[in-house]
């Protein structure tokens, strides 16, 4: 009776994780139903008929054993890009790809336990909507303060493409402990149509310098080194006050010449650019343009001088800027094993910290809890700390900032691609402080 047992448990892990696979697409008839939410879904960035990340934050309700099975609902439209294969080993590839592209923010698992993952399993819905089923490597506890909350993303490469039309879509989760659906808040997602322009940026908030994302569809005509592409930002935004080719992109490929008058780019593209194909500017960070000093909406024209078309992009809304505020810069950033950490916080001027308070950091990291005492009373209000070699993967991270009743948090990815503010013109090289203290940013920039 014993061996019986053992050759069905056996039996029953085996059909899960290859057999299951070998039927990785499976299809269905409905849309989960709505329910009461705990499934906060983000994507970045929110434009649709685009492979984009995608993150669920979930409250565990209840305990997870390891391997159990998570489900994630994609709305109707989805689509991925490259195409799942129907059978064969490209298909396999294909799920292999989709699977190192899911991270679970706080994990600690080997690649051995990304084998035992094993592949996902896929089902299409009849309306358009796609079903991602994985199971979790490690076990979920909610009563431990790491696992009340299991944020899961999915990274551009796995090739889950938004659906084409503008307007809101939602997704659901369920799992094996928790089977009925929960539904997230509706996302509204911007395509790109003729005649109108996209904008996006990478920091929303007020005063803060960011990348700006133009895209539009050319019209008549064409744009080359004698018909440049005008770009008018709105007059509350903060032009800068020089400009470099480097620091624009177009196409992938900086400008051949660039100008502004006033709120008006110049851009004359390195590669002629025809009607009807899609145009994408990149106004980087390190051109320095800044955000307007009060919330509410900015739109950005997109003009042809010679043809005197216009394209007007949707409005994106400026946020006050909330305190206080943290951000990291992770050095070297590409390293995926050993990295340092500067960690920048910033204070409201009526609310600053003051000696003796204590300051809980989490880098997001397994094990990388700091709770630091300030030892003299701030003379502004920035402080920064710095972690020196700390252990790091490859994932997505989420570092926190506690001050009395305040939390602050940033999201951040390793590899590091610093989106952020322009922090200062500090490196981490250059040690301020011992690891760990917290110091004054003696160097202060906005």
């Amino acid at each position: 009776m014993r061996m019986l047992r053992f050759f069905v448990i056996i039996l029953v892990i085996f059909c899960f994780i290859f057999l299951s696979n070998t039927h990785a697409m499976e299809f269905s008839t409905a849309l989960p139903p709505i329910r009461l939410s705990s499934l906060l879904a983000k994507i970045s960035p929110p434009h649709a008929n685009e492979p984009v990340h995608y993150s669920f934050e979930y409250k565990v309700p209840n305990f997870h054993d390891i391997h159990d099975w998570m489900e994630i609902c994609f709305p109707p439209g989805t689509q991925f890009q490259p195409p799942l294969p129907l059978e064969g080993k490209e298909r396999q590839d294909r799920l292999i790809q989709i699977t190192d592209a899911i991270y679970f923010e706080g994990a600690v698992y080997s690649t051995g336990c990304r084998i035992l993952q094993g592949l996902p399993i896929i089902t299409m819905c009849d309306d358009t909507s796609i079903w991602i089923r994985f199971s979790l490597p490690f076990e979920l506890d909610r009563t431990t303060e790491q696992w009340n909350t299991l944020t899961i993303h999915f990274s551009p490469e796995a090739g889950i493409v938004t659906p084409a039309n503008s307007g809101d879509i939602a997704f659901s989760i369920r799992t094996e402990s928790s089977p009925q659906w929960k539904t997230s808040a509706p996302i509204q997602v911007i395509a790109l149509d003729p005649g109108k322009a996209r904008l996006y940026l990478s920091n929303p908030y007020t005063d803060m310098n960011s990348v700006y994302l133009v895209e539009c569809i050319a019209g008549k005509g064409k744009f080359d080194l004698e018909n440049p592409i005008l770009v008018r930002f709105a007059q509350e935004v903060y032009m800068p006050h020089t400009i470099r080719l480097e620091d624009i992109q177009m196409n992938g490929e900086k400008p051949d010449q660039i100008s502004l008058d006033d709120h008006t780019f110049s851009l004359y593209p390195a590669t002629p650019i025809h009607e009807g194909e899609k145009i994408r500017i990149v106004f980087c960070k390190e051109l320095y343009i800044v955000n307007p000093s009060k919330s509410g909406t900015i739109v950005v024209e997109v003009a042809n001088g010679l043809e005197g078309e216009l394209f007007l992009s949707q409005p994106f809304s400026i946020l006050q800027m909330p305190y206080p505020r943290v951000y990291v810069i992770i050095d070297p950033p590409h390293e995926t094993s050993t990295v340092d950490f500067m960690v920048k916080m910033v204070f409201h001027p009526e609310q600053i910290p003051h000696i003796h308070d204590q300051i809980e950091i989490n880098l997001g990291v397994y094990g990388c809890v700091y709770t630091e005492i300030l030892k003299e009373n701030p003379n502004n209000t920035v402080l920064i700390a710095f972690y020196y070699n700390r252990p790091i993967e490859t994932g997505y991270y989420t570092l926190k900032m506690k001050w009395k009743d305040k939390t602050a948090t940033c999201t951040y990815s390793i590899p590091f691609e610093d989106e952020s503010i322009f922090l200062s013109q500090q490196h981490l090289g250059k040690k301020e402080s011992g690891d760990g203290e917290i110091a004054q940013d003696r160097n202060r920039s906005t």
